[in-house]
């Protein structure tokens, strides 16, 4: 877990990123929330299941099935990327959904291997979520 808290959850909106990081408040995202009239947020990646490194192709194939996955659920998406501020582990491509509750977040991360999701809420830090022990 403690890779997590090191790591800036980076989604690219707008031209810009924003960043997230586990136990962090980030203004940026709120008015991004607001105005997709969302509540919830989950910062999920296909990447590296169980924190072991799988080959770049099998990883973005991965997360070319999240990513229907995402759409097939009716949820609304940005991309980013999970990056270790230690630059030790390779940066992971992941994706912002809004507006998913903790409960179908959870799944999906569990779906996919991860040991751990980010997740949030409006005007709240974001926290890690457990998805496999």
């Amino acid at each position: 877990m403690q890779a997590y808290r090191e790591t800036d959850f980076v989604v690219r909106h707008d031209g810009g990123e924003i960043v997230l990081r586990v136990g962090a408040l980030n203004r940026r995202l709120d008015p991004l929330l607001k105005a997709a009239q969302c509540e919830t947020w989950a910062f999920v990646t296909a990447w590296n299941p169980a924190s072991k490194v799988l080959p770049r192709r099998v990883n973005a194939e991965r997360n070319r099935r999240l990513r229907r996955d995402i759409a097939r659920h009716g949820y609304r998406c940005l991309p980013g990327e999970g990056r270790a501020r230690s630059g030790e582990w390779p940066p992971e491509k992941s994706f912002l959904i809004l507006g998913i509750p903790l409960s179908e977040a959870r799944i999906i991360g569990c779906r996919y291997g991860q040991l751990a999701i980010l997740v949030g809420r409006l005007g709240k830090k974001a926290r890690l979520c457990r998805c496999l022990s």
